[in-house]
């Protein structure tokens, strides 16, 4: 009785250990994802703040989620198609990795943001830096128009208290102005 006791212990040992031995081995199927993006940069308004904007189009294949590097040190996003915010203009190196079910991709693309010194007015007002005005003192230096910009109510030379006006215009969007003692009183 003791030798069967033994050979069935022994048995169930080696099936155990047999049958413990086997790895499941789970095979993926398919290709990595494939990761690919445009992108196109929104015109930029002619009111203060001047903000460069791009909108990212993510058109990568075989992807359930995304990581975004927009090259300016800011943090990156994991969203589908994001805008992003640059605070001044030049190249970046813009990196979007994919991530699907069979492994990841990257794809790296410099692109190169413009600021509003392409905005006629920005650039005239601001030099794209810092401007400085004072009102002219030639005899059409004013003129004012009515609603429709079509009829001119008045047309004259600045005032002697306006002449020495200063008014400075920045580029982060800052005004000064300085009437040096005199302002204009309208009558």
């Amino acid at each position: 009785m003791k030798t069967k006791i033994i050979l069935i212990t022994t048995a169930i040992f080696m099936v155990l250990i047999f049958t413990q031995c086997k790895k499941n081995i789970v095979a993926l199927n398919g290709s990595a994802s494939i990761a690919e993006f445009t992108f196109m940069q929104e015109p930029i308004g002619d009111t203060l703040p001047f903000i460069a904007k791009v909108n990212f189009t993510n058109v990568s294949n075989e992807a359930t989620q995304y990581q975004w590097n927009f090259g300016d040190n800011s943090a990156t996003s994991a969203e589908k198609n994001p805008t992003h915010s640059y605070a001044t203009a030049g190249n970046y190196t813009v990196t979007l990795t994919s991530v699907g079910t069979n492994g990841n991709n990257s794809i790296t693309k410099t692109i190169s943001v413009t600021d509003a010194c392409n905005n006629d007015f920005y650039n005239k007002l601001t030099n794209c830096n810092f401007g400085e005005w004072t009102w002219s003192t030639d005899a059409d230096a004013i003129k004012v128009l009515d609603a429709n910009g079509t009829t001119v109510l008045f047309a004259g030379a600045a005032a002697s208290c306006q002449v020495d006006d200063i008014f400075k215009f920045n580029n982060n969007g800052n005004f000064e102005y300085n009437a040096n003692g005199q302002t204009f009183d309208v009558q």
